[in-house]
C-alpha cells in the first residue's frame, strides 16, 4: 500500500469517528414529539379548564355585584322616601 492509500484509511477512519459521534449527539438529544405533544395538550386542557371556571367564577361575581348595586339603590331610595317624610313631617310641626 503507498503513502496516499494509507492517508484515506486514516482519513476514513477518522471521519467515521467524527460521524459516530454526531450520530450519537443527534441520538442522544432526540424526543419523542408524540409524548411530547400530548403532554402540551394535556396542559393547554388544564388551562382551558382553569379559563372556564375564572370565566364562571367572573359571571357570578358581576351578577353578585350588579345585586348589591340594585340593592344599595333600593335602600338609597327608602332612605331618601324616609328623610323627605321626615322633613315634611318636621316642617308641619314646625308650622
Amino acid at each position: 500500500m503507498n503513502l496516499v492509500g494509507k492517508i484515506f484509511v486514516i482519513l476514513v477512519f477518522v471521519m467515521s469517528i467524527a460521524f459516530m459521534t454526531f450520530a450519537v449527539a443527534i441520538y442522544a438529544t432526540h424526543k419523542n414529539w408524540k409524548v411530547e405533544s400530548e403532554g402540551w395538550k394535556k396542559k393547554y386542557d388544564i388551562a382551558v379548564e382553569d379559563l372556564q371556571k375564572a370565566e364562571a367564577k367572573r359571571k357570578t361575581l358581576e351578577e353578585e355585584y350588579k345585586a348589591e348595586i340594585s340593592r344599595r339603590v333600593a335602600d338609597l331610595g327608602k332612605l331618601q322616601t324616609k328623610v323627605d317624610r321626615l322633613e315634611e313631617e318636621n316642617r308641619k310641626l314646625e308650622e
